[in-house]
């Protein structure tokens, strides 16, 4: 595995729609040895929210995950209110292991079960195939839905 270096900024693209809101969850960077994962929220919609996950996810990396993970979870609502949407967003996740799969499963399984409706968008190359053969398998339960860049 290689050390990867991020900087904040690597996490939006200049003019992207998605902005980091101040406060304790939203607008949140957690980092691990090699794996950095932000919370964001679409500008024009506060209900939607992604957690984007740059580098590798493995034992190392976990915690990053689980810390925004929890940081979602935690967030305060309204009374039978509906959270709304959130996105793992894998698009900069560039490896994932047997580990990674299973905390990626478990951060699914923890926002479901706060209320969020979770997906997962932009697996792209060895990620996709890792979540294609899990889904082939019968490992990710119920399905939520896995958006690809690739049709």
């Amino acid at each position: 595995m290689s050390h990867i270096s991020l900087e904040y900024d690597d996490l939006t693209a200049p003019g992207d729609a998605w902005t980091t809101l101040p406060g304790d969850a939203l607008g949140a960077v957690w980092t691990g040895p090699w794996l950095r994962v932000a919370a964001q929220t679409y500008r024009d919609r506060p209900s939607f929210v992604r957690l984007v996950l740059l580098g590798e996810l493995d034992m190392a990396g976990s915690a990053a995950l689980e810390a925004g993970t929890r940081a979602l979870v935690a967030l305060p609502r309204s009374p039978g209110a509906p959270l709304g949407e959130a996105h793992l967003d894998l698009e900069g996740l560039r490896f994932i292991d047997s580990t990674g799969l299973s905390r990626l499963l478990a951060a699914r399984d923890s926002l479901a079960a706060a209320g969020w409706r979770v997906s997962f968008v932009h697996p792209a190359g060895q990620v996709e195939r890792l979540l294609r053969m899990a889904a082939r398998l019968g490992w990710m339960g119920r399905p939520t839905s896995t958006a690809s860049t690739a049709a």
